[in-house]
C-alpha cells in the first residue's frame, strides 16, 4: 500500500477538526520553532577554543513542516493555514518563495540577535513592510544596520512592537542612517536601548527607554500624545533642554498608567533635576511606583510622597540597602514577619538606601500625613563604618518619629550584631540630630520582631530587648504585648536574661521551635 494512502487512514488524521489542529499546530510551533544554527568544533590542540563552520549549517524543522508530513490529511490543512508558513520565511534559502507563497497576508514577526542567522532577516525584508507584527533587534552588524533602516523606512501600518538594543560596538555614524522618526500608528509597545527614535503612534501601552539622550520636550510629547500608556520605564536616560519652569500650567495626565519605574545610579546633579521635572509634568497614581537615583532632594522626595500617597493607603514599609518600600499589608499574626512583597503585589516604592534617604525623609515625613503606616520591617541594611563618622541613630530616631502610629516594628537578618544595637537604640528615648529635644519614636508600639542571622540564644540580645522596653516604659510608652524571635531556640527556663524579658513583655515572647516531624518547619511557640 502507497505510504500517503495509509498514513490517511489511520485514526489520528480523522479525528482533529481543523480547528483543533490548528490551535495544536500553533502552540507546537511557539514550543518548537524553526531554528538554523552552525556546527561547532572544538580544536584539542588549541585547548577549549573553538569555532563555527558556517558552511555546515544545522537546519531544526518546526512543528508546521513536521506536521505537513505526517499524512495526507494533515499536509492539506498545513498547506492551508498561512498562519503556520510565516515564521519559515528566509529559514531555508532555497524553499523562501514557497514559505511566502504559502504565508498568504499573515503577520510577520521579525527576530535577530547576535548568533541568529542575518539571512532569516534578509528574506523577511522582502516582505510587504505592511505584514510587519512585531521588531526585535539586538547585537546589530553593519549589514544589519542596511537591513534595519530599510525595514524601518516601509509603511509599518501593522506594527505592534518594536524592541532596539543597540550595543556599544555600533558607531554614531552607523545609528545615524535609522530614521529619526517612526511612523507606526498601531505600536502598542515600545522598548529602545541606546538609540532613540521618536514614535508617531496614539496607542502606546507600555515604553520603555534605556540609556539613551533625548530632549526632555521630545520625551514630554511622547507621553501627551499617548495617555492609554499603562507602563513607563526609564533607565538610566540623559534628557537634555529641560525647561526650568517648575511646573507645567497642565500636567499631562497618564490615568491608566499601572508602572512607573525611574533609575539612575549616576549620582549627578542632573538626575535629580531630570526625575523632578518628569515629575512634576505628570498627573498619575500607578500602582508600581519605584524611582532609584543616589542624589535626593527635599522637593523630589515630597514629590514622590505625594503619588505614594495620592491613591493609596500603605501600612509597611519596608526599608533595606536598596529599597525604601511602601506596601498595603496583608493581615498577618503579630508574631510573624511581614512578607517582601514584589510589584505583582501592588508595590510603591522609592528606591534608595537608607543612609542616603534619612535626611529628607525625615524633613519631608514630619509634614505629612502618615498615619497609615502601622508597620515597619529593616532587612540587610548594612551600615558598616557609616554610624562612626554619620549621626545614624539619631537621624534614624527623627524618621522614625514621623510615623506615629506605628504598632509593629521588625529587623531582619543584619548583617552583625553591632547594627542590631543601633536599630534598637533608635526606639529609646534620645536627642535627634540638629536639635536639643529628646523624643521618643512610635508611642503606639505594640510588637518588637528580630529574626536575626544567628541560631545561638544571645544573652546580650535579649538584655537589650529588656533595656529598650524598660527605657521607653520610664519616657511614659507603653509596655510591649509581643516580643517574636523567630529564630532564636527558647533558653533554658533558669535563663536570666529571657525571664526578665518575658516579666518586662504585657503578653508573650514568641521562640522558635521545630515539629518533631519536620526538622525544617518553624512553629512559634509562646514561653
Amino acid at each position: 500500500m502507497d505510504p500517503v494512502a495509509f498514513n490517511a487512514t489511520l485514526p489520528i488524521s480523522r479525528l482533529l477538526i481543523p480547528e483543533l489542529f490548528s490551535e495544536i499546530i500553533h502552540y507546537a510551533l511557539a514550543a518548537v520553532p524553526p531554528q538554523k544554527r552552525y556546527q561547532a568544533y572544538d580544536l584539542e590542540k588549541r585547548g577549549s577554543w573553538s569555532y563555527t563552520d558556517p558552511s555546515f549549517p544545522i537546519l531544526r524543522l518546526g512543528a508546521a513542516v513536521v506536521a505537513s508530513h505526517v499524512c495526507h490529511a494533515w499536509r492539506v490543512l498545513s498547506l492551508g493555514t498561512p498562519s503556520f508558513w510565516a515564521p519559515y520565511i528566509g529559514f531555508i534559502p532555497f524553499a523562501g518563495s514557497e514559505f511566502l507563497a504559502r504565508s498568504g497576508q499573515t503577520p510577520v514577526d521579525i527576530y535577530h540577535d547576535e548568533g541568529v542567522d542575518e539571512d532569516c532577516w534578509a528574506k523577511k525584508a522582502v516582505v510587504n513592510t505592511s505584514r510587519i507584527r512585531s521588531i526585535y533587534v539586538r547585537n546589530l552588524s553593519t549589514n544589519g544596520i542596511s537591513l534595519l533602516e530599510r525595514t524601518l523606512c516601509g509603511r509599518l501600518a501593522s506594527l505592534e512592537k518594536l524592541a532596539l538594543e543597540v550595543d556599544h560596538k555600533t558607531s554614531e555614524s552607523q545609528l545615524r542612517r535609522l530614521p529619526e522618526t517612526l511612523v507606526a500608528p498601531k505600536l502598542g509597545s515600545l522598548r529602545l536601548d541606546q538609540i532613540f527614535l521618536y514614535p508617531v503612534c496614539r496607542n502606546l501601552n507600555s515604553l520603555s527607554m534605556s540609556s539613551i539622550t533625548a530632549p526632555m520636550e521630545a520625551l514630554l510629547e511622547i507621553l501627551r500624545t499617548n495617555s492609554r500608556l499603562s507602563s513607563l520605564d526609564l533607565l538610566s536616560v540623559d534628557l537634555t533642554e529641560i525647561n526650568d519652569t517648575r511646573r507645567a500650567e497642565h500636567r499631562i495626565k497618564l490615568p491608566r498608567l499601572q508602572r512607573f519605574h525611574f533609575y539612575d545610579h549616576d549620582g549627578t546633579e542632573s538626575t535629580n533635576r531630570i526625575a523632578s521635572h518628569l515629575l512634576l509634568n505628570l498627573e498619575m497614581s500607578p500602582k508600581q511606583f519605584a524611582l532609584s537615583i543616589l542624589e535626593w532632594s527635599d522637593e523630589l522626595l515630597q514629590e514622590c510622597l505625594d503619588i505614594i500617597y495620592r491613591e493609596h493607603q500603605p501600612s509597611l514599609l519596608w526599608v533595606d540597602d536598596d529599597d525604601f518600600d511602601f506596601f498595603t499589608l496583608p493581615p498577618s499574626h503579630p508574631s510573624e514577619i511581614p512578607p517582601k512583597l514584589d510589584f505583582g503585589s501592588g508595590r510603591i516604592g522609592i528606591l534608595t538606601g537608607l543612609s542616603e534617604a534619612l535626611g529628607p525623609a525625615s524633613t519631608s515625613l514630619q509634614d505629612k500625613n502618615v498615619g497609615h503606616i502601622t508597620t515597619i520591617a529593616i532587612r540587610q541594611v548594612d551600615i558598616a563604618g557609616t554610624a562612626e563618622y554619620y549621626p545614624f541613630e539619631e537621624e534614624l530616631r527623627g524618621l522614625w518619629c514621623a510615623f506615629p502610629e506605628v504598632e509593629t516594628y521588625w529587623i531582619k537578618g543584619l548583617p552583625s550584631g553591632g547594627e542590631y544595637d543601633v536599630f534598637l537604640d533608635a526606639l529609646k528615648p534620645g536627642r535627634l540630630y540638629h536639635s536639643d529635644e529628646d523624643q521618643t519614636p512610635f508611642p503606639r508600639l505594640q510588637t518588637l520582631g528580630i529574626q536575626s542571622k544567628f541560631s545561638d540564644p544571645d544573652p546580650d540580645l535579649l538584655a537589650h530587648i529588656h533595656e529598650i522596653i524598660m527605657a521607653r516604659m520610664e519616657a511614659g510608652m507603653p509596655a510591649l504585648k509581643v516580643v517574636s524571635l523567630p529564630n532564636t531556640p527558647r533558653p533554658p527556663l533558669d535563663d536570666a536574661a529571657a525571664l526578665r524579658l518575658c516579666s518586662s513583655v504585657e503578653d508573650m515572647v514568641y521562640w522558635k521551635e521545630t515539629f518533631e516531624e519536620r526538622g525544617d518547619k518553624i512553629d512559634l511557640l509562646a514561653m
